[in-house]
């Protein structure tokens, strides 16, 4: 018998398919056992991987971790163990950059099994009764909150990690990939805007913005009757299911504007396998497994998962079940703003998102929140490799 290890997130998206897509994969390879272990949702974000890389086989990995495990030879290129015509399967069913996105220095490091973006959801009921649409723009946004009534709430996830995923994307939407700027970091004009703009954000949502992430938004807008809205989030298509929860959260593409030069930033899940692996054959078998597209249309969706692959997004029967969450949303993965995965560009990200979520919630001068995070750029990023074109 061969036993393998995996880790991946702890929400039902995260863990809940992959139970069920293991389960079938072992009736078909009964010599091979997986156990799946969880990590918080804070963890996939931040937690270094080399050291997840020495206890488990298989990982379950987020994009912007790739240039650091690259170069420290972290994960297996799945293009020596997993056979061409499956490989060229899966990268046929990219969408926008999900697929690239975990390729570094020539290496494909993970193939995507969820794919998600930073939208808005809403929930239209509600909405409805008000007789309010549906923000189109971040000016609509800031009106929603004069609309509502005394007691209806915005909300809004500007925990550190998603206040520095909003952050990066409003400034993408702005100024394109010029917004980093090699030398000196982050543009002090495009950074202001903002952070100005997550400000004034910050002021008309209700609770504690700074306190939430996406789950916690999501939760409190299926259980309440005074939750009507959310703009940036990343999507989680559980929501939109009947009967997982109380009420029905539907998803859209972001409100931007319309001269953005990207949609918001590009998430979602790779699946990796350790270079410490001792059985990287049995373990190639299990990502050409749960990568094939009629798995994940099939058991990977209804077991719970978000798939990461063209076909399911535009699958009608799938969007008939999730009351058309990919096709309200596949835009914004479509044109999504792909995130700098140099080294240690996860220690950047960990680091200033702490500084941003602090210097706004403490409000901060904006020039004192941009020093900082410019000098952590300087810290962990001004090493000679370029910031942008390394992560090619």
């Amino acid at each position: 018998m061969i036993e393998l290890n995996g880790i991946t997130w702890d929400h039902k998206r995260g863990f809940d398919p992959l139970i069920h897509v293991t389960k079938e994969f072992e009736s078909l390879h009964p010599d091979i056992k997986i156990t799946w272990k969880k990590r918080s949702l804070r963890d996939f974000g931040d937690y270094p991987v080399e050291k997840l890389a020495a206890d488990y086989d298989l990982l379950l990995i987020d994009h912007p971790f790739t240039g650091e495990a690259c170069r420290k030879q972290l994960y297996v290129d799945l293009e020596t163990c997993i056979s061409p015509e499956h490989f060229e399967l899966v990268r046929k069913q990219e969408i926008g950059r999900s697929f690239s996105s975990y390729c570094y220095d020539g290496k494909q490091l993970a193939f995507p099994v969820d794919v998600a973006a930073l939208v808005s959801a809403s929930r239209d009921d509600l909405l409805e009764k008000l007789g309010i649409e549906r923000p189109q723009n971040l000016s609509e946004v800031f009106r929603l909150r004069e609309r509502l009534p005394s007691g209806m709430e915005i909300l809004a996830p500007l925990c550190p990690t998603d206040i520095w995923c909003l952050f990066l994307s409003l400034c993408a939407a702005d100024a394109g990939d010029a917004f980093l700027r090699e030398q000196d970091g982050i543009d002090p004009a495009v950074g202001g805007r903002q952070i100005e703009n997550i400000r004034a954000l910050a002021k008309i949502c209700g609770g504690n913005p700074f306190a939430m992430n996406p789950v916690h938004v999501l939760d409190e807008m299926s259980c309440r009757e005074d939750a009507v809205y959310c703009p940036f989030l990343f999507g989680y298509v559980n929501y939109s299911i009947p009967g997982n929860y109380p009420n029905i959260v539907r998803f859209y593409n972001s409100p931007l504007w319309e001269s953005a030069r990207y949609a918001p930033i590009l998430g979602g899940v790779g699946i990796a396998i350790s270079s410490q692996c001792t059985h990287t054959g049995s373990a190639a078998r299990f990502v050409e497994y749960v990568t094939l597209p009629e798995v994940q249309k099939g058991i990977y969706f209804s077991g719970g998962g978000q798939p990461g692959q063209r076909d399911a997004w535009l699958s009608s029967e799938i969007n008939q079940a999730s009351n058309g969450f990919f096709q309200n949303t596949i835009e914004t993965i479509e044109h999504a703003y792909l995130r700098p995965r140099v080294p240690n560009w996860n220690r950047f990200q960990e680091t200033g998102s702490v500084a941003l979520c602090d210097g706004i919630s403490k409000n901060m001068k904006t020039d004192t929140i941009l020093q900082k995070l410019n000098e952590l750029y300087h810290e962990y990023l001004k090493t000679g490799e370029g910031l942008l074109s390394a992560s090619i």
